[in-house]
């Protein structure tokens, strides 16, 4: 088991939230907070047999009021993501 609880700042009240490639994800629309959440993470890990493994991601975020006004107006959302992995 893995458990992370990253935090997330903005460095400038004029910052966005940007992609891999650059393009602005979420603007700053003229909020001025610079805490944009907390993401509380756990990850199980099960190795079935030599070859095949389970795993489960649990996240919790806490948004900032900075993601909250420019994105979806939540203060909170969590999913789960599970998969497997096969090697050969």
């Amino acid at each position: 088991m893995r458990r992370c609880i990253p935090v997330n700042w903005r460095q400038s009240v004029y910052d966005a939230l940007y992609s891999i490639s650059g393009q602005v994800i979420v603007p700053s629309n003229g909020v001025t907070d610079r805490y944009e959440g907390s993401r509380p993470t756990v990850q199980i890990d099960w190795q079935l047999t030599r070859h095949l493994s389970a795993h489960v991601n649990c996240i919790y975020a806490f948004n900032g009021r900075f993601e909250e006004r420019s994105v979806h107006a939540t203060p909170t959302m969590s999913y789960v993501s599970p998969w497997v992995t096969y090697r050969f």
